[in-house]
């Protein structure tokens, strides 16, 4: 059976085939349509390391009717293949590539799945970030009872999971966008651009009252939304770009983590039932972070992804060196763009900085509505 890399959407075994293209002529894959180089299940290396990652995966799992179905794990859980391929196409292609391992475990294909770990109730407590709460009770502890030093968040899970979610960029890699209004309609100049001054600034999704960081996003619309600008408002937009490596964690990576990036096995220090007990807390944090902030938002409201992000702020490595520049995640205001907040603000040690700013003046604004109950 034939492959392309666009079959599918796991970021791992879309650079596994990548990694072994050596310039092949492109055909039109028979399965998504797309014009690719094409990969023989039956005689493809590349195919064979993708056929053992795939056992290794299916390895984790035992028949239980507490699971899925194996196609339901493929897509609304790990979303391994091309959305637009059907059902029965995705199950044709995952028959193909692990042909021989389905003789011995004919019963994965049609009966309710689930990943062994997730059964043994130990090993969920000590792997799970928030040991025996939701979110939301996470959040009211924070806001009435322990603001500082919560005592059922797992740490060391947290900082796991975070390493699976980073997103590194280069010097000229990346144009950054900030807006802020001009009151007296004069072009701002470049070194106001940035973040408040520390001690200035408001309460924010990420940053406390006072610490000050620095908001940005990937494009100028959103960073003009970002900032709700209305009709007739004087804009200054400053087009940032970095002049040092940075490394953020990217939440909007939170439903693309990988299963075959991890290392399988009972001896493994991290592993797929890990990502998958508590993919819906990573949710969470990606979702509040990224819900827009209303003027009638009471600030303690942000105190738990505020949390979160101090928390990202302080990881260090083996040599006590801070890892992480800041936090990427994705726009309301977008479907396609994101907004990237950076820890450090000052002139002398940001790693970005103002190269242009332009003036706009709002004309126009479009509102849409909802209904809400």
């Amino acid at each position: 059976m034939k492959i392309c890399e666009n079959c599918f959407n796991d970021e791992e075994l879309k650079a596994v085939l990548k990694r072994s293209n050596n310039n092949e002529p492109l055909d039109c894959c028979p399965n998504c349509g797309s014009r690719s180089v094409l990969y023989d299940t039956e005689e493809s290396t590349a195919i064979k390391f993708i056929k053992e990652l795939f056992e290794a995966f299916l390895d984790s799992y035992k028949i239980h009717d507490a699971g899925e179905l194996l196609i339901d794990e493929l897509q609304s859980v790990w979303k391994i293949f091309n959305p637009q391929l059907d059902n029965n196409k995705i199950m044709s292609l995952i028959e193909s590539i692990c042909k021989e391992y389905f003789n011995g475990h004919q019963d994965l294909l049609n009966q309710k799945i689930v990943l062994i770990k997730k059964l043994d109730s130990e090993y969920v407590k000590q792997h799970s970030i928030l040991k025996n709460m939701s979110w939301s009770e996470f959040r009211k502890q924070l806001k009435e009872e322990n603001r500082y030093h919560p005592s059922n968040i797992n740490i060391d899970v947290l900082k796991s999971l975070f390493s699976y979610i980073e997103s590194d960029y280069e010097p000229n890699s990346l144009s950054l966008y900030r807006a802020r209004k001009s009151h007296n309609g004069e072009t701002i100049d470049k070194r106001n651009m940035g973040a408040p001054k520390p001690g200035k600034s408001g309460e924010g999704r990420i940053n406390a009252k006072g610490v000050a960081c620095l908001y940005l996003a990937t494009d100028e619309k959103t960073c003009i939304k970002e900032i709700r600008a209305g009709v007739f408002d004087v804009v200054c937009i400053g087009k940032f770009e970095l002049n040092s490596p940075i490394k953020l964690v990217n939440l909007s990576k939170i439903n693309k983590i990988s299963p075959f990036k991890v290392p399988y096995g009972n001896n493994a220090a991290f592993d797929i039932a890990e990502i998958d007990i508590n993919r819906s807390f990573l949710e969470e944090i990606s979702e509040n972070i990224r819900t827009p902030q209303a003027s009638s938002d009471d600030p303690l409201d942000y105190i738990a992804t505020q949390y979160i992000s101090d928390y990202i702020k302080s990881i260090t490595d083996n040599n006590n060196l801070k890892i992480y520049d800041g936090i990427e995640f994705a726009s309301t205001h977008s479907q396609t763009e994101r907004n990237i907040v950076l820890f450090e603000t000052s002139l002398d040690s940001c790693k970005c900085e103002c190269i242009n700013v332009v003036k706009y003046y709002i004309s126009s604004v479009e509102y849409h509505r909802e209904i809400r109950v």
